[in-house]
């Protein structure tokens, strides 16, 4: 193997040979064989410091991740080249995202398991920036009506004591556009957004669920704390400031109490129903369904 391991320590991508270790169910990863000069460079371990490769890929394995070895003993036994992602802990401690192709090789005299790791963690931090983003409203940071949905489900749906719903409709916003422009109405939405996440609670989801309307989920209460809560909101925007002066937005709120298990469109309905009953008998009202 003498001039196979001079071919692979130039090689720019990080090399680890492990020897294979006959088992019941198949061949399993043994101890370290050779790490190539890349290796050394990405991860900062040698051979002496990894030893038997399933035992050291479980201490480096990142805490929030379980250990890929048995995952890496299906892939040696699978026939072609496979791979697995995985946050592994670099012999500084610093925690790096890393792809690991796993294939068998076989010389003259002995077969081995290659694995090439492939440094992925900038890939990986873009595509959860570009994940958050696509959960987003751009205008106003608040979440999309789809995530909301989603979020919804896992953190309300199965709540036994259920959850409260408030709709809440901006006023006044169609005549600010259409006096001062698009800008300065967008201005005053995102604003809006603002001051409902500052007092919605640190429990409670918020999402634009339309044009100038968003939803605010907050946990269980009475009816009585939930119109609490939508009058903190209302004057919340009340407070706004805005170019012109002598502009204003205002807030009414359509609210629905519903027991665990209550879709989020079904609860929906009901508060937007009691939205445009308020809507009718006047401006800045809270009216539950």
């Amino acid at each position: 193997m003498t001039t196979t391991w001079r071919l692979i320590d130039p090689m720019p991508v990080a090399l680890l040979i492990a020897a294979l270790d006959p088992g019941a169910a198949g061949p399993t990863i043994g101890r370290c064989r050779r790490v190539n000069r890349r290796f050394g460079e990405q991860l900062g371990y040698d051979c002496d410091d990894i030893g038997p490769v399933r035992a050291w890929i479980g201490r480096a394995c990142a805490p929030d991740q379980r250990s890929p070895a048995a995952r890496l003993d299906r892939l040696v036994r699978a026939s072609a080249s496979r791979s697995l992602r995985v946050r592994l802990l670099r012999k500084d401690g610093c925690a790096r995202w890393f792809d690991v192709d796993v294939a068998r090789c076989e010389d003259a005299d002995a077969v081995h398991c290659a694995l090439a790791f492939t440094d992925v963690t900038e890939r990986v931090r873009l595509g959860r920036r570009l994940e958050r983003l696509g959960q987003r409203d751009a205008l106003t940071g608040v979440l999309t009506r789809q995530s909301l949905i989603a979020r919804h489900h896992d953190a309300f749906a199965a709540r036994a004591a259920g959850y409260g719903l408030l709709l809440c409709e901006i006023e006044g916003l169609r005549g600010l556009n259409e006096r001062c422009g698009h800008a300065v109405g967008d201005v005053a939405l995102a604003a809006c957004a603002r001051r409902l996440r500052g007092r919605a609670g640190a429990a409670a989801l918020i999402g634009r669920w339309d044009g100038d309307r968003f939803a605010v989920l907050v946990p269980a209460g009475t009816q009585e704390a939930l119109r609490r809560r939508a009058r903190a909101l209302m004057q919340a925007v009340a407070g706004i400031a805005l170019r012109p002066p002598d502009a204003a937005v205002t807030l009414s709120i359509g609210a629905a109490c519903a027991v665990a298990g209550t879709p989020l469109a079904e609860a929906a309905r009901r508060a937007s129903g009691a939205l445009a009953f308020g809507r009718s008998a006047g401006r800045g009202r809270i009216e539950f369904d």
